[in-house]
């Protein structure tokens, strides 16, 4: 399930499946996609009949987390995922590009308190977020390749957007994990917090300080930040999603999910 919590202008998602590591399944997903629309209409954004007018700036900011100290976001859910083909799974994928775009695009800052394991689509939903702090048992990762699959959720372009593109390739190809502190070194994250507490609170304290300044201005400069990329985040996704999707059409996808599922190592054939 997904808490919100509303407290001086700081608008507290947390997701709540602690018996799976806050795993993203496609439930997860939607009940999101739910919350963040519901952020939309209250800033007055993301609907054809908006206006800059109708904005509540009684939200200043955003802190996504994860219930617990072990986990942000594990990840997808690979159990519901094992059985996808190409089809369904571009669908799934669609379903969270669209999400994380929702949340990159809202006119407030957006604070991820990783606490734990943010791996996989945990990650893709961190980098979504415009700040990301992390507690020091923060473990990072893009671990598709283990399971026959790529990045699907954005990895595979904001990784890049972060931390460029060698050290994004590295993580990608090699499924490597990364800790809090690497993370930091290579600007993935922008602060390390003790525990999984400071961090939430860190973030938090970030929201309520960051409103002594002009929402207007903050709105424009993460509007402007999106411009000057240089493709469009939409396309690249696009791109991204298509070479998810195929690989669920692949024997070394169905053989990297089983084994996963199973707790054994997986044997690939490369078909």
């Amino acid at each position: 399930m997904i808490k919100t919590e509303l407290t001086d202008g700081v608008y507290t998602i947390t997701v709540s499946r602690p018996e799976a590591l806050n795993a993203l399944s496609p439930d997860i997903i939607e009940q999101l996609r739910e919350v963040i629309l519901a952020i939309q209409e209250r800033l007055g954004v993301g609907t054809p009949d908006s206006d800059a007018g109708d904005t509540d700036w009684g939200i200043r900011g955003v802190v996504i987390t994860g219930e617990g100290d072990k986990s942000f976001v594990a990840g997808a859910d690979i159990g519901a995922m094992q059985q996808m083909d190409s089809a369904t799974a571009a669908e799934y994928a669609e379903l969270a590009d669209e999400l994380t775009e929702w949340i990159a695009e809202l006119p407030v800052p957006v604070f991820a308190a990783v606490n734990g394991y943010a791996l996989g689509g945990g990650l893709e939903l961190a980098m979504a977020c415009d700040v990301i702090y992390a507690s020091e048992n923060a473990i990072f990762g893009q671990p598709e390749v283990a399971l026959g699959v790529i990045p699907g959720f954005g990895g595979c372009v904001r990784l890049q957007r972060f931390i460029g593109a060698a050290g994004a390739r590295e993580l990608i190809l090699t499924g490597k994990k990364i800790n809090a502190q690497e993370a930091l070194r290579r600007g993935l994250v922008a602060a390390v917090y003790e525990s999984p507490e400071a961090v939430r609170q860190a973030a938090t304290d970030a929201v309520k300080a960051l409103s002594a300044n002009s929402p207007l201005a903050i709105a424009k400069a993460k509007e402007v930040i999106a411009k000057v990329s240089l493709l469009e985040t939409h396309e690249a996704l696009a791109a991204e999603r298509a070479g998810f999707a195929d690989c669920f059409d692949t024997e070394d996808q169905k053989e990297g999910m089983a084994a996963f599922l199973a707790k054994r190592k997986a044997n690939f054939t490369g078909k």
